[in-house]
């Protein structure tokens, strides 16, 4: 099955939508409240590549500060310390989030309220 990511990023209310799934990549959605971080992680085992729909945030790579808005693309490489930032004080941050190798199941959905 094929998604329009940005169609679905820009449709997405969740905090983090998983879209799509193959064997070795996976897509996700997110939308991040205003002032939300991701937090500082780390994650050995896979590569991210975090893409902006709408809104404007910062995202920090190994101690690397890049502000990032509509269009903007970041590889997070497996291993590295980062962080995703929205820093809107009133509008979200809609990403799409490839990870590959997958790291969630297929249809998991992380609402908003969870967080």
């Amino acid at each position: 099955m094929s998604h329009d990511l940005a169609v679905a990023a820009l449709l997405n209310t969740d905090y983090k939508r998983v879209v799509q799934t193959t064997p070795t990549t996976q897509a996700t959605v997110m939308c991040m409240r205003p002032q939300a971080a991701i937090g500082s992680e780390v994650h050995a085992d896979y590569a991210q590549t975090v893409c902006v729909v709408a809104g404007n945030g910062l995202v920090v790579v190994d101690g690397l500060l890049t502000a990032v808005g509509p269009g903007s693309v970041v590889l997070i490489p497996g291993g590295a310390q980062h962080d995703v930032r929205n820093t809107h004080p009133t509008h979200m941050l809609r990403l799409v989030v490839l990870y590959s190798p997958p790291k969630f199941p297929p249809d998991m959905v992380i609402k908003q309220s969870e967080l």
